[in-house]
This record gives structure tokens, sequence and C-alpha cells, in this order.
């Protein structure tokens, strides 16, 4: 079981450096995200156009039409934010890092499950928890 963050997401579906071993893993096994992702991929989408001007809009739709299909074919099952959000505070304050990279860990340990991310200060944080992580540079 692999609790997937928006970083490698995004590494994922914008084709960065490292996208393949991303989608690799994403085939292995089962892999879970926490519902905002979806939040923080759009976001991600509307820098890429808006501020960076790398991507046109129609790309962008399609990338978010992927991720949508991903969800929907089960490939990444979604879990509730609200049912990791006292574990997330506590993981924030504790390791220093934010909610939202403390949301997936709370998420990885609540489910015995690894972490697949590309942010190394949530990894390091998940290797000081016993989370086993997976990280895709």
């Amino acid at each position: 079981m692999i609790v997937v963050d928006s970083s490698s997401l995004v590494k994922y579906l914008f084709k960065e450096d490292g996208w393949l071993k991303v989608e690799e893993e994403l085939l292995k096994d089962d892999v879970y995200a926490v519902d905002y992702v979806a939040k923080e991929l759009l976001n991600a989408l509307w820098k890429s156009v808006v501020l960076h001007k790398l991507l046109s809009k129609e790309v962008v739709v399609e990338k978010w039409e992927l991720f949508k299909k991903l969800v929907k074919e089960g490939v990444i099952v979604l879990k509730n934010q609200d049912e990791f959000l006292d574990e997330a505070l506590s993981i924030a304050l504790h390791y220093s890092i934010t909610v939202y990279d403390s949301l997936c860990l709370a998420c990885a340990e609540k489910m015995g499950a690894s972490l697949l991310t590309s942010d190394r200060r949530q990894a390091s944080a998940a290797k000081q928890m016993g989370i086993q992580v997976m990280l895709v540079e």
C-alpha cells in the first residue's frame, strides 16, 4: 500500500524528471492520496499557465482530466483529509513541516502504508516516523 503526495503527482502529470519512476510505483500496489492533493494539483496547473506560461489552457485541462481518470478508475483512491487533521497538526508541529505534507504522513502512518514523495523534507520526517519512503527526485 502506498500513499502518494502532490509533489510526486505533479512530477508525474507534468512529466518532469523522474516521472517514469513515479508511474512505476503507481502501478505496483494499491495507491492512496489525501483528497487535498486535487487542490494542490489544480494550483500547480494554474501556476503553469498564469504565472510561468509553460503550458496552454488546453494542456492543463488534459492533465486535470488524466488525474480524474486515475481516480475514477481506482488507480488512486482519495481519502478524506478530515480523518487525519488532528494527527497532521501534531506531526507538523513536531517535525516543522507543513500541515499539507503532514496530512500525507498521517495517512500513511494510519494505513500502515509507505510514502511516495518528491519532497526531501517530507521524506526525512517520514523516515523519522518509521514510515517506509520512496523518494523520487
